[in-house]
């Protein structure tokens, strides 16, 4: 065997005759760390957070995305692929240094824009007085000379109002002539709890379908007017989503009501239109790159109804008002008045209302049920018993208030025993048998408008009487104003 060159013998390593060790199975992942700032649907979070960049996936920790709204099972601290999250899209931003999150919009939170829950208001009040007058006199004829001279003083405080009205008659009058006293009142009205308080002479009107009668003694009742900030009645609300940030715009009838910046996410917009019945709202969504989303959709808002939730009450005791305008000082028997309505929910309001009286009680229950965008169906039943008699009373309306028409129909029946307080002191009145009431409006536009109505009472004679009025009406340039008004009466004698 010849011998072995020197530059083989080196190659031999030192464990020649010993087998190779095996080669790896894999190469060891690389893996990085960066430290990037992550943006949810065009959304920047503010936040800079560790991101692990592994096999070309980007790792983060789970409590960070979940922060962001972005769903996923794993423990908060746990690592996850946020670009393996089935419906997640992910893209990475090296110049802006960003992790860019694309989720689906119904993940995200949901927005209210528009607001109108109630807050928190305050009134301030000063202490004062005041005058109030008016001065009539004529003399016809060069005859005997007549002169009225109604007045009211009022003294305020933080304690409440206390007014007096009345008026002072001069000459030769049917109704007699010297001082006569109208109203003597004290008033408190609580705007936190938005009531107000009443002492003295008042007037309690339980309901629409009720009859207001005057009183001496005390009211408590709800009194949305002491804030004007309140809307008592539902508004119409408009749903959207916005995948990016946006610009939302609204429009009712074609006139601009409303804007609001939507983020990412389902929105509900709460708008308040200044109208009072049918109308149409389209809504505009705008996002950054000047793409736009028009939804169109109709709605219709009735002042009569209630939000759900919210509740008007009033109830009076006292004494009956004789004589009103006739004498200063002329109460009746003790009597109590009250009503109360509560909105069960948008679309349907319960009323319910209670006169009570020696052997006299009054009981009644009703509701305004919207229909839609088709108008507001109001009912309403009420009981009665005085001295051993028993009737009833039925109410049912119908209203539709549209931008070129409206219409309205009011009907009211009662049997000959229904009594309540309004004729409770009287005894040669009584109240009408039934009543009807239609009312219409058309728009013509720059042309101008028609009203119509129709009016038919029948007593408790049965003499029924009839009334049918049309006017037209139009603006004239110069703030001027037309209006033609024809009205037929008609009366059919009863039984």
């Amino acid at each position: 065997m010849g011998a072995v060159p020197v530059w083989l013998a080196m190659a031999v390593p030192s464990t020649y005759g010993q087998p190779l060790p095996p080669a790896p199975s894999r190469i060891a992942p690389v893996q990085i760390t960066l430290f990037l700032e992550l943006v949810v649907n065009e959304r920047a979070s503010g936040q800079v957070v560790p991101v692990v960049v592994r096999d070309g996936h980007y790792f983060v920790r789970a409590a960070v995305l979940q922060s962001l709204n972005v769903r996923t099972e794993a423990s908060p601290g746990a690592l996850v692929a946020a670009d393996q999250i089935l419906g997640v899209a992910l893209q990475y931003d090296s110049i802006g240094q960003r992790l860019k999150l694309t989720v689906p919009t119904d993940w995200l939170p949901s927005q209210e824009l528009g607001s109108t829950a109630i807050n928190s208001f305050s009134a301030q009040s000063s202490t004062g007085g005041l005058l109030n007058y008016d001065l009539y006199a004529s003399n016809p004829e060069r005859s005997a000379t007549q002169a009225s001279l109604l007045s009211e003083q009022r003294v305020f405080s933080r304690w409440g109002t206390l007014s007096n009205t009345g008026v002072y008659r001069y000459g030769a009058q049917t109704t007699g002539k010297g001082y006569m006293r109208y109203d003597t009142r004290w008033t408190y009205s609580d705007t936190e709890r938005i009531r107000t308080y009443t002492a003295g002479d008042l007037i309690a009107a339980p309901l629409s379908w009720g009859s207001a009668v005057r009183m001496g003694g005390f009211q408590i009742a709800r009194n949305f007017a002491i804030r004007p900030d309140l809307v008592t009645y539902p508004l119409p609300q408009f749903l959207g989503q916005a995948a990016v940030p946006s610009a939302v715009d609204l429009f009712i009838n074609g006139y601009k009501a409303g804007s609001e910046t939507v983020q990412p996410g389902p929105f509900t917009l709460n708008a308040i239109p200044y109208i009072n019945g049918a109308g149409e709202a389209s809504v505009v969504t705008t996002d950054a790159l000047g793409r736009q989303v028009v939804t169109t959709v109709p709605f219709y808002v009735a002042n009569t109804l209630l939000k759900k939730g919210i509740n008007d009450y009033s109830l009076a005791v006292g004494s009956l008002r004789r004589a009103y305008g006739i004498q200063s000082f002329a109460y009746g028997p003790a009597v109590a008045s009250g009503a109360y309505r509560v909105g069960l929910s948008d679309t349907f309001t319960l009323e319910s209302r209670a006169e009570m009286a020696s052997s006299l009680v009054v009981l009644g229950i009703g509701g305004v049920q919207a229909l839609g965008t088709w108008g507001v169906l109001n009912s309403a039943w009420s009981q009665s018993q005085v001295r051993g008699q028993s009737g009833r009373q039925v109410n049912l309306g119908y209203q539709y208030n549209g931008r070129l028409l409206g219409f309205g129909v009011q009907h009211t029946v009662r049997s000959q025993g229904y009594a309540d307080l309004s004729h409770y002191d009287t005894a040669n009145l009584a109240l009408n048998r039934r009543s009807t009431q239609l009312s219409s409006s058309f728009s013509l536009g720059q042309a101008g408008a028609l009203s119509a109505g129709y009016f038919s009472v029948e007593d408790a004679d049965r003499q029924r009487t009839r009334l049918l009025s049309l006017s037209y009406s139009k603006p004239l340039p110069g703030n001027a104003f037309l209006a033609v008004k024809a009205t037929l009466n008609k009366s059919r004698p009863g039984a």
